[in-house]
């Protein structure tokens, strides 16, 4: 009996014994969505593959708004969303694990922080790194205050600042009321600029300098420009201005800051990127005057 005892303890051993070997003596493994081994296959490259096709990229807005938008993308196909920014916001979105994300800025150079670097239109490029896959995406801008957006000081208890701002202040005959209706005449205006008949009278009318050169000049045309070479244009349900928080004459140009909502629509070929829905959105714009022979007009704004 103890002989048939030892032999069965033997087999056993044995047994686990073949078991080692066939399993190689490894350690479990741990579970996790995603092991070393086949990170190279499922992660998303450091740049796109895909080139954007314009008819997958939709205009929208993120001026103080979170934008939430879904649709579907593969590894063959991708989804872009073009966006107006300012220099030193901060971009946040958020989506699904198993889903690739690049930034471009204007100059469509990959962006690789949410601090972004530079004014104008940048592109959120939406693409799976394999197979297909249907996807929800949030998207933010962060509101921030630049430097000469910051609101400069009316009044100080020391008598030299006081003295310096009225001497400032004299410098300008611009008044608040007066400011206040240059900037609601360009708001009339807009339906007659950026839709038809694309007046570009009305843009001379209203603004100078830097606000002049973007809308008719800057790459050849301006935005302006690019409405009507694009076949796009904007409708407008309303333009209001809700609240004026400042009008300054102390710093070297007059500024009114305001607070402005908006409804409209950007109708057109969606191959260039237009027939978007109706958006509305609420800002805080900062406007800045200059005289052009002898007329105050708008010299540059700042979204907040």
């Amino acid at each position: 009996m103890n002989k048939l005892s030892n032999c069965l303890k033997k087999i056993q051993f044995f047994i686990f014994i073949f078991i080692l070997i066939l399993s190689g003596c490894s350690k479990p493994k741990q579970l996790s969505s995603q092991n070393e081994s086949n990170l190279a296959d499922t992660g998303c490259p450091e740049e796109p593959k895909l080139k954007l096709d314009k008819k997958n990229i939709e205009d929208i807005s993120l001026t103080n708004q979170t934008v939430n938008k879904s649709n579907r993308v593969s590894s063959n196909k991708a989804i872009g969303y073009t966006f107006q920014a300012e220099a030193g916001q901060k971009l946040s979105y958020q989506t699904d694990e198993d889903i690739c994300i690049w930034v471009y800025d204007p100059n469509n150079q990959l962006v690789n922080r949410t601090k972004l670097p530079e004014t104008g239109k940048y592109v959120i490029q939406v693409a799976a790194p394999k197979g297909s896959k249907t996807f929800d995406l949030e998207m933010s801008l962060e509101t921030f205050t630049s430097n000469a957006a910051s609101t400069p000081p009316i009044s100080n208890t020391n008598e030299s600042n006081n003295s310096t701002s009225q001497t400032a202040s004299r410098q300008f005959d611009l008044t608040k009321e007066q400011a206040l209706e240059i900037v609601a005449g360009w708001y009339r205006a807009k339906p007659k600029i950026f839709g038809y008949p694309f007046d570009e009278s009305l843009v001379a009318q209203y603004t100078t300098g830097q606000m002049y050169y973007e809308k008719l000049e800057k790459d050849g045309g301006g935005s302006v420009g690019w409405l009507r070479s694009n076949g796009c244009y904007y409708t407008y349900d309303f333009s209001n201005i809700d609240n004026v928080w400042l009008f300054s004459t102390s710093g070297t140009r007059p500024l009114l800051k305001i607070k402005v909502s908006e409804k409209l629509q950007l109708h057109g070929p969606s191959s260039a990127g237009c027939g978007n829905r109706p958006q509305y959105y609420q800002k805080n714009v900062n406007y800045w005057f200059e005289k052009d022979n002898g007329v105050w007009k708008i010299y540059y704004y700042e979204i907040q």
